[in-house]
């Protein structure tokens, strides 16, 4: 018989230890707390890495010493001539190409299932918003690839900033990435990114991360988010030397994670429309629930033309003319392309994919407005630990009352980020869920 949740807990953990041993990499379990550091006081950072030594000497920060210039490649190396026939490379079939299309004398790229297009080029979910906007489109590969440049705040959600950074990192090609020292109702807090880059997290790809602090407290109350995605374009942009105004700016929340597939058709074709937005799986707790109600449309891509013509240079003002189209059947303004389906996302938000007692601090440390989608007439004072641990054992929202829909990494296609699945024993706790008698 189980004690206690303590108890419970090791259990579960023994039961699971065959499957975490089968799905582990030689990597060190990460949480969601860093440890802290001595005081930080610069307000802009670039972060340079040297992958190969362990030493932190070796990656302080540089602070306002050079400017950034964005490396630039070559579109042919994503594609492969096959029988005179260029193709993409990762949505083509190639050896079948090889052994078949010679002696058919074919010129035609065979896709793998979930690719479309003459070369093979758009993934399902960019088809599928083509199909879906009706729009007569002439599509055409570029020379060089665009660049790709992605802005986010972090407050608690450590885990998930370093999830996007490396999910993306291939297609992404410089991350702006603000944190505050303070809290939305001004409370002061450590600057837990910073903390864990210090401790050399990402090393592999703090080339492309430029760090921002914002050291001072908000003068529009309970607005952080908006502030500091406001902030961190306005402090970075004139660091960057090579920007071009078809170069694409992605500004997101830290829990919302875009389909890389998508992004890197944005980078490699020209001849879609904008301003772009995501149709994102909401999922809570981990990707194990899912919302059964809700899908998140979120507006989150322009070209710098386009921000700078049309929204004065303000990521915030991209997104806010299509604040609060969340709920199912819901649609954006007809300007948006919209990537993803109820079917085939365009990527996934994860709704407090935190550990409890981070929720509870999340909770404690932000203001709870009236427009939330949270009643919380109906949670009262009891939110604790205890309290987060039983919702998501149970599969309850954290409004007490919205029963979750179960998930299943064997059966959904879009349970989780490619990169989070490929390291199932870091982010173990986001696949499976270990307050739930019913998984074991």
């Amino acid at each position: 018989m189980f004690t206690g949740l303590k108890d419970y807990k090791i259990y579960c953990h023994s039961c699971m230890a065959f499957y975490l041993l089968l799905n582990a990499p030689p990597i060190s379990y990460t949480t969601s707390e860093p440890e802290r550091h001595q005081e930080y006081r610069a307000s802009v950072t670039f972060v340079s890495s040297k992958p190969h030594s362990s030493s932190t000497d070796d990656i302080k920060p540089y602070i306002n010493k050079r400017k950034y210039k964005l490396a630039q490649g070559k579109t042919k190396d994503y594609f492969t001539l096959v029988n005179g026939t260029l193709c993409f490379t990762q949505g083509t079939d190639i050896p079948y190409m090889q052994r078949f299309n010679a002696r058919r004398q074919s010129n035609r790229c065979e896709c793998h299932q979930g690719w479309h297009g003459i070369d093979c080029g758009q993934p399902e979910v960019i088809w599928r918003a083509f199909m879906a906007s009706r729009e007569k489109l002439t599509l055409q590969r570029r020379d060089r690839p665009r660049k790709i440049i992605h802005g986010l705040a972090v407050n608690f959600e450590v885990t998930l900033a370093e999830i996007i950074l490396n999910e993306l990192s291939q297609v992404v090609d410089l991350f702006i990435v603000c944190e505050s020292n303070y809290t939305e109702n001004g409370d002061s807090k450590p600057l837990y990114f910073y903390n864990r880059l210090m401790g050399g997290h990402l090393k592999e790809i703090q080339h492309k991360i430029l760090y921002i602090s914002m050291n001072f407290k908000q003068v529009r109350g309970n607005v952080n988010y908006i502030e500091m995605r406001e902030y961190l374009w306005k402090e970075s942009k004139p660091l960057i030397e090579d920007l071009s105004p078809d170069d694409l700016y992605v500004s997101m929340a830290v829990d919302e994670i875009p389909n890389s597939k998508a992004l890197l058709f944005f980078k490699l074709y020209d001849g879609w429309p904008e301003p772009i937005a995501f149709r994102l799986r909401w999922s809570v707790f981990g990707f194990f629930w899912q919302h059964p109600q809700r899908t998140a449309i979120v507006p989150g891509g322009c070209t710098i033309q386009m921000l700078e013509g049309v929204y004065g240079d303000n990521p915030f003002k991209m997104t806010e003319d299509a604040r609060g189209y969340q709920e199912v059947g819901s649609e954006l303004p007809n300007h948006y392309l919209v990537i993803g389906d109820l079917n085939h996302y365009g990527g996934w938000y994860c709704n407090w994919c935190l550990e409890p007692r981070d929720i509870v601090a999340a909770l404690q440390q932000s203001s709870t407005t009236a427009n939330s989608v949270i009643k919380w007439d109906n949670v009262g004072s009891k939110i604790d630990v205890p309290y987060v641990e039983d919702l998501i054992g149970s599969g309850l929202w954290l409004d007490g009352t919205t029963q979750l829909l179960r998930k299943s990494q064997s059966r959904d296609s879009y349970f989780a980020p490619e990169y989070v699945l490929n390291n199932s024993w870091t982010y173990d706790s986001l696949l499976v869920n270990f307050y739930s008698k019913l998984d074991y």
